[in-house]
């Protein structure tokens, strides 16, 4: 009997069916090669270059766009006021139409626009066409960070996408850098401020085609974890949700995403503000600078806007692993992108006062020297060998 009990307990151990199973392991989060996620990293990253580039390059130009068109300071203010005001336009259209759609045609869809009104900005020779085309431009360029942030959110998890979006956002804030350097060099060297927009056209046309070239599609909701191979022709119309732009705003009307967007945006209304009178203000207060010169001057906010930028990409980073230290979440798989028991709240804004305390002390500084006039004429002079 203890035989037959024993061969027993063998045919059934040897069973598969009875031994233990390895656990089956999880799926990728992404299964793009860290070649084709840092390639379409640095395509977002170059399309978030256009917003900021077209908004600032075109600075240098309004003291001559103003004799030129026959228009007011006041009109000519109203472009960039415009141009603004489309940029939240142009998120909520083309954020929602990303993520119905895909990244791709998003992405075609806004540099196609972008590209058509830069040859109709440098073709035109009256305010009204300027003050639409700007609109139109900004149309096209400014949801470019809100759909970059989206391919980020596809590739990588919450645990990396602070220090991939820091990277990304070095294109973003050497925008407002390298604009009025690049407006006042094609200004001063051709003379013309049409000149910007052909060079506008030819920078979106290049974008374009590297994007129709090598963007694959990165929405998970049409290409899962990259997996699926997207259809050719994306989805029936009928099947299809059809974009809805006022989906977007909702979040102004939650009080903690509310909170948030008024505090980015009293920082980026000061900023612009800033950015769009250093033209005049310089003008006023050194009248023998060129236009050139004064393009010269704003390297000084765009540096710290470069710099801050990527450091608050390892910032954001480090704070994810401190808190997940402090609620012993060490060791998690970093593919592993469930967050519901995470408080990513706390990672992300745990060092928001300080950077905020430090927004000000400058911004105080300018102001008052620019009140005061304490930078005097002769010491610029020297400084730049005038």
């Amino acid at each position: 009997m203890s035989d037959d009990m024993e061969r027993a307990a063998t045919l059934v151990s040897s069973d598969p069916a009875n031994q233990e199973q390895p656990p089956a392991s999880k799926p990728l989060y992404s299964v793009f090669s860290s070649s084709e996620k840092r390639m379409m990293t640095a395509l977002a990253g170059f399309a978030m270059l256009f917003s900021p580039l077209t908004a600032n390059i075109y600075f240098p130009a309004m003291n001559q766009l103003e004799t030129d068109l026959g228009a007011s300071v006041q009109l000519i203010n109203l472009t960039i006021t415009s141009y603004l005001v489309l940029q939240a336009v142009a998120s909520a259209l083309f954020g929602d139409l990303a993520d119905v759609v895909g990244r791709r045609p998003a992405f075609l869809a806004m540099f196609a626009v972008y590209t058509a009104a830069n040859l109709g900005l440098a073709l035109q020779r009256s305010f009204p066409a300027l003050l639409t085309l700007r609109m139109v431009q900004s149309l096209g360029a400014s949801a470019t960070a809100a759909v970059s942030y989206g391919l980020v959110a596809d590739l990588v998890t919450a645990g990396e996408r602070g220090g991939v979006i820091g990277v990304t956002m070095i294109a973003t804030n050497l925008g407002p850098t390298l604009a009025p350097l690049i407006g006042g060099a094609i200004l001063g060297g051709s003379g013309s401020w049409q000149w910007i927009f052909w060079f506008l056209l030819v920078c979106g046309a290049f974008e374009l085609l590297l994007l129709l070239l090598l963007l694959s599609e990165t929405a998970r909701s049409i290409v899962g974890n990259g997996r699926i191979r997207p259809p050719v022709w994306r989805r029936p119309l009928l099947s299809r949700r059809i974009p809805n732009p006022l989906r977007s705003p909702r979040v102004m009307f939650y009080k903690d995403s509310s909170l948030i967007l008024l505090i980015r945006g009293v920082f980026y209304m000061i900023y612009y503000c800033l950015q769009a009178s250093i033209a005049l203000m310089f003008r006023q207060h050194y009248p023998q600078f060129s236009d050139t010169v004064i393009g010269a001057c704003y390297p000084s906010i765009g540096c710290g806007v470069v710099v801050g930028g990527y450091l608050n990409g390892r910032l954001l980073n480090r704070n994810y692993a401190v808190t997940a230290e402090e609620i012993d979440h060490v060791g998690v798989d970093k593919n592993d992108n469930d967050l519901n028991r995470f408080p990513i709240e706390r990672a992300r804004l745990r060092s928001m006062t300080y950077l905020q305390l430090l927004h000000l002390g400058p911004m105080v500084g300018y102001g008052w020297v620019m009140q005061k006039d304490v930078v005097s004429c002769k010491i610029m002079d020297e400084a730049l060998g005038i």
